[in-house]
């Protein structure tokens, strides 16, 4: 059971070393400059090897006069603007796993088309079904394809011939683009950004007549809109760009005429091909089935909104871009959408001698149907499809036209490196979510006979039956959890950031919270608490912390807290704090850390004295005497972030201790090392009996600032596991730390990095880590910082990961990385930069709905302001099935 209270370790930047501190810095704004300039420094690092990847295309403007799609009426070519293609990107990760995209400029393939690629794939190719995928821009200009809307054109006997030759052609375009991109792998990396792009306008809130006015008059547009552009980037060896694919949730309906051309998508890919010769720009509509273009019927504007695109994703390459680390995982699945009822012969009729063509002639199709016998299927198998590229980025790939409420519920659950690409495999028909549903309108009504299907209207559990898979899927290629990010604590002061410390009193529901400011680096004033017995529905008011900060002559002293839980054996909560003396006022003259203890048996409404948790002779804590020279050197300690209690019956906790290393040449050197303390409870002293580990080293070769900010967790085996922060040296890049104890935390196996399951290392920078077991499913997590390449000592903090713990090989499992968040500079509450921090967390389990809450600040620090900034955010991680 841990003890771990989710209380937030506060002295997490500053090191004993400033001038560490400002080489840090230093290199973190050269980083970042370097990033943003495109002089990058990561590509040179990664030595662009960890992808290989394919690229092609082919044209598929029709040679014959094939109609237009997308509108109903008679609309035969009267030439193009500029071609239509087929563009294929395939990758392939270090262990051989392939997956393939193949983007077009159709409005929508069927699902006969779907099916008759694939099998291609398979035969020739030996694709998975997971691992190809179909996208379609969903463009207006494009051509009429084989058993797509099969009602909605009045095709005579010759464009039905001309549309079946078109489309059997195409696919040949498409499998041949495939072969090519397949035989021709170079290596490549990976790099994902984002950009914004604002044209597209939600059409059920805002009517199109009305728009350009209420623009004028700078009214804000009603409805939600998903103005995210992903932005993946291909660069190979010689970091030549060799391919861009992006997205955005709009239609393609700026234009309505009988000329080929690929709408603003195809617009944007021509600009961008243009600014980067021999790159292929690639385009995947999102979940844009309610989003138009406003206004619109000129290509004057389509052009301009393709300029808009393309310039979003200039935007993403110009700012700092996150590399994509190799591995690939992928899943399929075909999920059945029920429909809410089946077309009857009686309904049909009238429709069938009615005035809407369109609707004729699908009831008369359907009426032959039935006098044939046909029994209609209850439902449509649907595509879901999701890939996990690297540790970075889901993509998950949905089917038909899917409303923006499904990209923003995926992107809100799966965070910030989810991209969601509608309009993929199969033109289903509109997909509502449940909210368009209860609505209704075009998107969420009943309008399915305009897709061909044998009845009206989906049953009003669409949705949930969408996510459900999407969960099942995004469980299969690793992603282990959804994660809600919501506001918690704003900050008042535009002088520092804010923070919050969270922690559970007793083995109920009692919770306590602390919020605190940070006027300068890691120091901290403004300490109040609140206190919760409901599991936080319902709060008392903000309180004064007392004691916190006060002076005894020259001496300062302040009281920071560690950590806090409940001990099942003693029945008493404990708490940790951390006791800093500055023995000059103005800090001058250094600081003493020690920590102390004290217990309470009412969940923290009254408190025993502290204690000082000690592993050597010397004096207590002298009230009179604050900087007696004795006390102050001895004990030296500052604890970590949680207490464990073991199935043995004691509480285990390590904290940071100087120490002597003495290297392989028999050189001895002063470090940071780490001291465990195992406590038994006294019954008849009633205290803790205490025993401390000689501390843990390693050279400052391994680590500049030797092994820090410790936490410990029990593995299943009754085996002990100790993470340690570490920092990069010249040899060494910055990794986390791990040891591991069979004694109970008396003696310890070699310090050695923290590796995934397969054994390859990773980087995580000079950054704190927490463990924690779930009690949903029994499995032992770790919750930190990864970056893609070597970190530069502290920097950069970012993304924030959760990874399943392998226990019997004490690694992580990498297949289990999950971004709880990560740099985001379109969808961010606050305008993120690259040196963004996300760390300094307090995590915990809630006792009732065994989800982890994490509550940490986005802490980052502006160009033009010596502060850092930020406000408190709480991440509600809900485990997978």
């Amino acid at each position: 059971m841990s003890l771990s209270s989710g209380r937030l370790r506060f002295a997490t930047r500053r090191t004993a070393d400033d001038s560490e501190i400002m080489k840090d810095m230093i290199l973190a704004l050269i980083y970042a400059a370097c990033c943003r300039y495109g002089t990058s420094i990561r590509n040179k690092r990664c030595k662009m090897t960890n992808w290989n990847v394919g690229i092609a295309r082919r044209v598929i403007t029709p040679q014959t006069p094939v109609w237009l799609a997308g509108y109903g009426s008679n609309r035969e070519p009267d030439g193009k603007i500029h071609d239509l293609w087929v563009k294929v990107l395939a990758l392939r990760a270090p262990d051989g796993k392939r997956v393939v995209m193949a983007t077009t400029d159709h409005m929508g393939m069927s699902k006969t088309i779907y099916e008759s690629l694939y099998a291609e794939m398979s035969r020739r190719f030996s694709l998975d079904r997971s691992e190809f995928m179909i996208t379609f821009s969903h463009n207006h200009c494009g051509p009429v394809l084989k058993d797509d809307l099969v009602d909605y054109y009045p095709l005579d006997e010759e464009q039905h011939q001309l549309v079946n030759e078109y489309t059997d052609w195409m696919e040949g375009q498409v499998t041949e683009a495939v072969a090519e991109a397949l035989d021709n792998w170079q290596p490549a990396q990976l790099f994902m950004g984002e950009g914004k792009c604002t044209f597209a306008v939600n059409r059920r809130e805002n009517p199109e007549a009305e728009v350009p006015q209420m623009r004028a008059e700078g009214k804000p547009l009603k409805g939600v809109v998903d103005h995210y552009v992903p932005v993946l980037a291909v660069r190979g060896e010689d970091e030549k760009l060799l391919g861009l694919l992006f997205g955005y949730a709009c239609h393609p309906t700026t234009l309505n005429f009988k000329t080929y051309c690929g709408d603003y998508p195809g617009f944007a890919q021509v600009n961008l091909e243009a600014r980067h010769p021999d790159t292929t720009a690639m385009f995947f509509n999102a979940c844009g089935a309610d989003q138009n273009p406003i206004p619109r019927r000129k290509v004057e504007l389509c052009e301009q909104y393709g300029k808009m695109l393309s310039d979003a994703v200039e935007e993403a390459l110009v700012k700092p871009m996150r590399p994509v680390s190799g591995g690939l995982r992928s899943a399929f699945e075909f999920v059945d959408l029920d429909y809410d009822e089946l077309v009857t012969r009686e309904k049909l009729l009238p429709i069938a001698a009615g005035e809407n063509a369109v609707r004729a002639r699908w009831a008369n199709r359907m009426l032959k149907m039935i006098d044939a016998g046909v029994d209609f299927p209850t439902s449509y198998p649907y595509p879901v499809q999701t890939w996990n590229i690297g540790n970075d980025l889901l993509l998950i790939a949905i089917g038909g036209e899917a409303v923006v409420d499904y990209s923003l519920r995926f992107k809100r659950e799966f965070g910030p490196t989810t991209w969601v690409c509608g309009y993929a495999n199969d033109m289903a028909a509109y997909i509502p979510s449940r909210r368009v549903w209860e609505e209704g309108g075009y998107e969420g009504g009943p309008h399915l006979d305009e897709y061909g299907r044998p009845a009206w209207l989906w049953k009003g559990d669409i949705e949930d039956r969408i996510v459900g898979t999407v969960h099942r899927l995004a469980r299969k290629v690793g992603r282990i959890c959804t994660v809600k990010r919501e506001p918690y604590l704003q900050s008042t002061i535009d002088t520092g950031a804010v923070f919050m410390s969270c922690s559970y009193l007793g083995a109920g529901t009692r919770r306590q919270e602390v919020f605190f400011e940070e006027h300068s680096d890691d120091y901290f004033g403004s300490f109040r608490e609140r206190f919760s017995d409901d599991n936080g529905r319902n709060w008392t008011e903000w309180q004064p912390v007392p004691a916190r900060k006060s002076q005894q002559g020259e001496a300062v002293l302040e009281l920071m807290d560690l950590s806090c839980g409940h001990d099942p054996v003693s029945g008493k909560t404990i708490h940790l704090a951390l006791q800093r003396i500055f023995p000059k006022k103005d800090y001058t003259g250094g600081y003493h850390d020690h920590t102390l203890y004290r217990l309470s048996a009412d969940e923290g409404r009254t408190w025993s004295e502290f204690r000082l948790l000690r592993y050597e002779d010397g004096p207590e804590f002298d009230e009179d005497n604050w900087v007696n020279p004795e006390y102050l050197e001895t004990n030296q300690l500052y604890a970590g972030y949680n207490v464990e209690a073991t199935t043995s019956g004691t509480l285990v906790t390590a904290g940071c201790v100087r120490a002597t290393h003495t290297t392989e040449s028999g050189e001895e050197e002063s470090v940071t090392g780490v001291r465990c303390f195992a406590g038994r409870w006294n019954e008849t002293d009633g205290q803790y009996d205490w025993s401390a580990s000689a501390p843990l080293t390693v050279s400052t070769a391994i680590s500049s600032r030797g092994l820090l900010e410790p936490a410990i967790t029990e593995l299943k085996s009754g085996d002990l596991l100790l993470d340690m922060r570490g920092s990069s040296s010249k040899p060494t890049p910055g990794r986390a730390w791990v040891s591991i104890s069979s004694d109970g935390g008396m003696t310890w196996s070699p310090v050695r990095d923290l590796r995934y399951d397969d054994g390859d290392q990773f980087y995580s920078p000079s950054t704190f880590v927490r463990m924690l077991r779930s009690h949903r499913t029994g499995k032992l997590y770790w919750v930190g910082n990864i970056t893609p390449t070597p970190p530069q000592g502290n920097m950069p903090r970012h993304p924030l990961v959760i990874a399943e713990i392998d226990e019997p090989l004490h690694a992580l499992k990498r297949s289990t990385v999950t971004v709880i968040d990560a740099l985001d500079f379109v969808t961010a509450p606050e305008p993120d930069m690259a040196n963004l921090q996300l760390t300094n967390f307090a995590m915990q389990e809630n006792r009732e709905t065994e989800d982890f809450e994490i509550y940490m600040t986005r802490y980052w620090r502006p160009k033009d302001r010596q502060v850092w900034l930020g406000h408190v955010y709480r991440y509600v991680l809900s485990f997978l099935p």
